[in-house]
């Protein structure tokens, strides 16, 4: 019975029906800002930037949390990187509706 889920999981793997999703550790881990250096051995002023060249699409692994924080702001997360300009105003006008608000109920 095992194997035939492990086969079903595999299967629906495969046509893209499901998607693995890292673990709330695995997510953590990631998310953590690594803050001091080690120890630098032989070599230490080489650059230690393997991914320069390559351009990281954070827009293909974006974190549940920040998902939540545009439905609370009720703003749609931007899909790429040509609806990062058009959000970030959005998000300011809002912040600026709020803003001139509580002013008012001063």
């Amino acid at each position: 019975m095992n194997q035939l889920a492990k086969e079903d999981v595999q299967k629906k793997l495969t046509e893209k029906k499901i998607e693995v999703v890292l673990s709330k550790k695995e997510r953590e881990e990631a998310a953590m800002i690594r803050v001091g250096g080690g120890k630098k051995g032989k070599g230490g002023n080489r650059r230690q930037n393997k991914h320069d060249d390559e351009e990281e699409d954070v827009f293909s692994s974006i974190d549940i949390s920040i998902l939540n924080l545009f439905g609370f702001l009720k703003v749609s997360p931007p899909l790429d990187k040509a609806a990062l300009d058009p959000k970030i105003k959005e998000l300011n006008d809002k912040l600026n509706f709020f803003i001139a608000d509580g002013e008012k109920k001063l």
